[in-house]
């Protein structure tokens, strides 16, 4: 039976072809995942960046259960190979009632309430990449995860 998996993202993705590859990973990961996909409207843009932010994070926080597990990408989280992300991926999977919440910012990033509110901070690179780019990244990367641990040839 597949585990369920909650994403929280800000911001619609514009780009049709960003949408496309987001759905490729979706798909792909339906057969391990029912996938909650989660989108809160961006800060307005007039707004300072400070206040922007804060207003994003606070509309994720509102979105997080009791029983998730909070999983901010931030640029200052933890970094792991995919081997590693692979076996931190599994403890969330398989904790007793929990589920595994990815939250993705907006282009600037989570407000400071949200990442002390967060269990993990995760970073995927210490380079930056576009929000939609991290969404992606981070979907392919639960992808190549989910083959590791199944020992499929996807990984080299």
């Amino acid at each position: 039976m597949p585990k369920k998996i909650k994403f929280i993202f800000v911001g619609k993705i514009k780009k049709r072809f960003w949408k496309e590859v987001e759905g490729f990973y979706e798909k792909r990961l339906s057969p391990w995942f029912v996938i909650q996909k989660i989108i809160i409207k961006d800060g307005d843009s007039s707004l300072c960046i400070e206040d922007r932010v804060r207003i994003e994070s606070d509309r994720i926080l509102k979105k997080v259960q009791s029983n998730d597990i909070l999983i901010c990408l931030d640029e200052m989280g933890k970094m792991f190979s995919s081997g590693q992300f692979a076996k931190k991926l599994t403890k969330w999977i398989e904790s007793p009632g929990k589920v595994p919440c990815f939250a993705v910012g907006g282009p600037y990033g989570i407000h400071d309430t949200l990442k002390k509110r967060s269990d993990f901070l995760m970073s995927l690179s210490p380079m930056t990449f576009p929000h939609e780019m991290a969404r992606i990244i981070l979907l392919e990367q639960i992808y190549r995860a989910k083959q590791i641990l199944n020992n499929a040839p996807y990984h080299h």
